[in-house]
């Protein structure tokens, strides 16, 4: 597993060692991120150019990080990673150092279905909960109700091909895509604005 993209292109991802996660796959994050860039994604007042430059990033479920480690080789501002398992967060925060991005990094060891209040509001939410455990959507409502979300910003939800989701209705779907076992939506958050 590798970046794909942006300035770290070609850096190796690691896993932590026995460890069961399924990270994103190279060619569904290489998608996902090309359609961000290409569409209308752009941060506040379009300053940082096409998603995600500029822009305040949120990893959530964030495993090995690769989510949120390409938003930062691609130029996102800042990411902050909620993961659960400190291993797995210890291990982002290795590879965020080697990447010389520490400082653009924050990680929050917190189960992501009750992340308690914001101290700060992220741009562009990258979700990918394990698949089939129906953490997606609370996940969600969660980080909406505790002020997570900046108004109008971009959530992109990776579940199973064939997993049943729901967003609410304060979210409007802008996209959807399956590549291979991996299905992605991407909604724009209205509420709060």
């Amino acid at each position: 597993m590798r970046i794909v993209g942006g300035k770290h292109r070609g850096r190796r991802l690691e896993s932590p060692a026995g460890m069961d996660i399924r990270p994103t796959s190279d060619r569904a994050r290489e998608a996902l991120f090309n359609i961000l860039s290409h569409g209308d994604y752009a941060g506040p007042d379009n300053a940082g150019g096409p998603a995600p430059r500029g822009q305040s990033v949120l990893d959530v479920f964030a495993g090995t990080g690769a989510l949120g480690l390409e938003a930062l080789s691609r130029g996102a501002a800042r990411v902050c990673f909620i993961e659960q398992n400190r291993t797995a967060a210890r291990q982002i925060m290795a590879m965020a150092k080697d990447m010389d991005e520490a400082d653009a990094v924050n990680i929050i060891t917190r189960d992501a279905t009750r992340p308690g209040p914001a101290r700060d509001n992220y741009n562009l939410i990258l979700m990918d909960a394990p698949y089939r455990m129906r953490q997606s959507e609370p996940s969600l409502a969660a980080l909406a109700n505790f002020g997570w979300l900046s108004p109008r910003c971009i959530c992109c939800i990776e579940l199973a091909k064939d997993e049943d989701f729901a967003a609410g209705e304060d979210f409007i779907v802008l996209d959807e895509r399956t590549y291979g076992a991996a299905h992605i939506v991407i909604l724009r958050w209205n509420g709060g604005a």
